[in-house]
């Protein structure tokens, strides 16, 4: 369990660093996506086993909910990186797979939003054999639980001001960022956003 936490700490974290693209810096955020796509690689293999029992035991409401997030997850990760190659400027610029980049941009831009909030979904639906295992090593009291139930609900108000729906359903095909903005406030708020729905999913 330890390692498996750790490895989605670090996909969790190079989500949020993937976010702020432009304020990272192009190359920067290549880089990222690529550090990603490994990580992702490497939860799925971890997670071979759940492929395998797919056909064995009864389906409840929460295991085909958890099953059609999985999925979407995994199409939305092929889709990003495939896009993520068609429209690179640095690391694979000179590859041609003969996609439109136009199209390629729109996707990688919608199915960034819906990666982040799926994503926190996906944690929130496991959030109890995390929040067992991190008790054990951490003291949890009912204060820190009401300041992270307080962080979520916070997570509403960023999800409205800085526009997620818009860019996820692209009513928006430009993000508009702050760069006057100290970039931790950025992080602060897409953290936010990750928790309300890991709250949410975890009430499952």
């Amino acid at each position: 369990m330890g390692r498996k936490l750790l490895l989605d700490l670090l996909m969790a974290g190079a989500l949020l660093a993937l976010m702020a693209y432009s304020l990272i810096g192009e190359l920067e955020h290549e880089i990222c996506g690529v550090v990603m796509a490994i990580l992702f690689l490497l939860h799925q293999g971890k997670n071979f086993g759940w492929y395998r029992n797919l056909t064995n035991g009864a389906y409840n409401f929460r295991r085909v909910f958890l099953t059609l997030i999985n999925f979407s997850l995994l199409i939305l990760m092929v889709a990003q990186i495939f896009s993520g190659v068609v429209i690179s400027k640095d690391l694979f610029v000179h590859l041609n797979l003969g996609f439109s980049v136009s199209t390629a941009r729109l996707i990688h831009l919608a199915a960034a939003y819906w990666l982040l909030i799926l994503i926190s979904v996906h944690i929130g639906l496991h959030w109890k054999i995390i929040s067992a295992f991190a008790q054990k090593k951490f003291e949890f009291g009912r204060i820190t639980q009401a300041l992270g139930i307080i962080f979520a609900l916070y997570g509403l108000y960023a999800l409205i001001n800085r526009q997620l729906l818009d860019y996820m359903f692209l009513i928006n095909e430009f993000v508009f960022l702050d760069y006057g903005e100290p970039i931790i406030f950025f992080f602060v708020d897409y953290a936010a956003i990750m928790a309300l729905f890991i709250f949410l999913a975890s009430r499952i």
